[in-house]
C-alpha cells in the first residue's frame, strides 16, 4: 500500500512537471474570434502574434517618446480583437490551458461546470492574463486587458505610465519628458498634450476619436465616458490587485505541488532502516547475568 501511495506521487508529480515545462515550448492557442478577426477596429489589419512581436521589439528606445508609444499602441490595438465572455458567462477558449498553469486551467473549469449547475457565479472563469505576451498569444480582449498589455510592454521598455480608470472603459497615462499622453489601444487611439488627471479637455479627446475614424454615436458614448469619470489613476501592479494576488498564487502552486508529490514519494517509497539486535554486554555483569 505504502509503495503504491508512493509510485503515485511521484508519477503525478512528474506529469504536472511536464505541464509546467512543455508550456514554455508550446504556444499559447489563439482564440477563434480572433483568428476570424482579419480587420476591425478603425480599419486595421490583425497582424498574426509573431508578427506583433516582432513589429514590437523593432520599435526603438531612441525614437522620441511620442513616436514609440503611438506605435506601441497602434500595434496592439490591431492585434487584440474586441472580445471576452460576458459577466455571468464563461469561454473554454479563453481560459488558462493546462500547459499555462495547470491549477488555475483546472479552477476556472471547475467553477464554470459549477456554474452551469446553479451552484455558484462564474468569476475566475472569466479571468484573463497580465503579461502583454500572452494577452497577445491569445489575441483577444476588453479595454482593461488592452490597457494591461499596452502598460506592460511600455513598463519593459521604461516608460512610466499607469493605468486610468474611466468607470466602463480603462485607457493608459503616460507622461514623458513633460507631455502627458492618454493611449487607448481597445480604439487604437494615441491623445497627446493632455493635462494631468483627473483634468481633463473633453474637445480635445472627442477630436481624437474622431479623426481616428470612429463613427459620431461611438464617440459620443467615450465622451460621456470621460466626463462623468473620476479619472482615477492606479500603477500598473495594483490594478485589479485581488486578480494580481490569485494568479501570483496560482503561479506558485503550479510549482510547489509537483515538487511536493515527488519529495513526498520519494520518503514514502525509501526503505525502513534496518534494526539490529543489542549484544549482550561482555565481562562479569554479563556473565552473572546469564547465569541468572
Amino acid at each position: 500500500m505504502k509503495w503504491c501511495l508512493a509510485s503515485t506521487a511521484i508519477a503525478v508529480g512528474f506529469v504536472l512537471m511536464i505541464l509546467n515545462i512543455a508550456g514554455f515550448f508550446i504556444p499559447i492557442a489563439e482564440h477563434p474570434e480572433a483568428a476570424q478577426k482579419q480587420v476591425h477596429k478603425i480599419r486595421l489589419v490583425r497582424p498574426s502574434y509573431q508578427d506583433s512581436i516582432e513589429a514590437l521589439s523593432r520599435l526603438d528606445k531612441s525614437s522620441p517618446p511620442e513616436q514609440l508609444i503611438a506605435e506601441a499602441n497602434r500595434i496592439i490595438a490591431a492585434r487584440i480583437v474586441h472580445y471576452w465572455p460576458d459577466p455571468g458567462k464563461s469561454d473554454s477558449h479563453t481560459m488558462y490551458s493546462y500547459l499555462e498553469n495547470w491549477y488555475l486551467a483546472g479552477l476556472q473549469r471547475a467553477e464554470a461546470w459549477l456554474a452551469n449547475m446553479g451552484f455558484t457565479e462564474v468569476d475566475i472563469a472569466r479571468d484573463g492574463r497580465r503579461d502583454f505576451r500572452q494577452i497577445l498569444a491569445k489575441g483577444v480582449g476588453l479595454c482593461g486587458m488592452a490597457a494591461i498589455a499596452l502598460a506592460d510592454y511600455l513598463r519593459e521598455k521604461d516608460t512610466p505610465t499607469k493605468i486610468l480608470a474611466l468607470g466602463g472603459h480603462v485607457v493608459v497615462y503616460a507622461s514623458v519628458r513633460g507631455r502627458n499622453y492618454i493611449l487607448d489601444p481597445d480604439y487604437g487611439v494615441t491623445i497627446a498634450d493632455v493635462p494631468a488627471p483627473p483634468e481633463r479637455s473633453l474637445s480635445q479627446i472627442v477630436a481624437a476619436y474622431r479623426a481616428a475614424g470612429y463613427w459620431p454615436r461611438k464617440v459620443q458614448k467615450v465622451e460621456r465616458k470621460y466626463a462623468a469619470s473620476k479619472m482615477r489613476l492606479y500603477d500598473l501592479a495594483r490594478f485589479q490587485n485581488g486578480k494580481r494576488r490569485l494568479l501570483a498564487r496560482a503561479e506558485i502552486i503550479k510549482w510547489l505541488v509537483p515538487l511536493g508529490l515527488i519529495a513526498l514519494g520519494g520518503f514514502l517509497a525509501r526503505k525502513p532502516s534496518e534494526v539490529h539486535p543489542r549484544p549482550a554486554p561482555h565481562g562479569p555483569a554479563g556473565i552473572l547475568g546469564r547465569a541468572e
